[in-house]
């Protein structure tokens, strides 16, 4: 039987939801033909950044941490928290991601006073 990357990125994300790992708001698996093809995304509900440091650790990431700027949406600031690397199990960089509420930077509100 050949490797099927995708399986295996399914056969982990399962493997993590029964070891009581919170279940992710979704789980994106890039395609074969697709720049995205080495890519395994583990979105999970806003503001769970314990969650994010579980699934890493259980994937042997590397720490979690905020990446990119705080993005103001609707009503609030947000920055992703997140971990990456590749992974042996599915041979794609596997990110675990939640969308986590932030200040706003000391310029914007400074702005709005």
């Amino acid at each position: 039987m050949t490797f099927d990357p995708r399986r295996a990125a399914y056969a982990l994300v399962a493997a993590g939801i029964s070891l009581d790992l919170p279940v992710p708001h979704y789980v994106q698996i890039g395609r074969d033909d697709d720049v995205s093809r080495a890519t395994l995304l583990i979105q999970l509900d806003d503001d769970d950044r314990a969650g994010v440091d579980r699934w890493a650790a259980f994937l042997n990431l590397p720490h979690p941490a905020l990446s990119l700027h705080p993005i103001h949406s609707g009503d609030r600031w947000w920055q992703p928290y997140e971990a990456s690397a590749k992974h042996s199990d599915t041979g794609r960089t596997v990110w675990v991601k939640s969308h986590v509420t932030v200040s706003a930077p000391a310029d914007e509100k400074a702005a709005t006073r």
